[in-house]
C-alpha cells in the first residue's frame, strides 16, 4: 500500500495536496449531524474527494504489495529460527 500511496503521490498531484485549512469546522464527530447548509456542502464535497482518492488508490496494481508480504511471510520465519539456532540458518 506505501509504495502505491508514493507512486500516486509522484504522478497525481491530488495526493500531496493537504486537507482544507477549515476542516475542523465541518468535519468531525461534532459536525456529522449539521444542519447548516454551508457546512454539509463542504462535508459532501470533502466526503467526495475522500472517496475519490480511494478509489484510485485502490486501482493501483497490488502486485508489489503482495511480493513484499510475500518476502514477509517466507523470511520472517527462517531468520527467527536462525537467531534460535545461534547463526545457523536453517531454511
Amino acid at each position: 500500500m506505501n509504495h502505491a500511496l508514493e507512486k500516486l503521490m509522484a504522478k497525481d498531484v491530488s495526493f500531496r495536496q493537504g486537507l482544507p485549512n477549515d476542516y475542523m469546522s465541518f468535519m468531525g464527530i461534532a459536525h456529522e449531524n449539521t444542519t447548516d447548509k454551508e457546512n454539509c456542502t463542504k462535508r459532501k464535497t470533502f466526503s467526495k474527494k475522500i472517496e475519490q482518492l480511494v478509489t484510485k488508490l485502490a486501482k493501483e496494481p497490488a502486485d508489489f504489495a503482495l511480493t513484499l508480504y510475500g518476502k514477509k511471510f517466507i523470511w520472517d520465519p527462517c531468520l527467527h529460527s536462525f537467531h534460535q539456532r545461534k547463526g545457523k540458518l536453517c531454511c
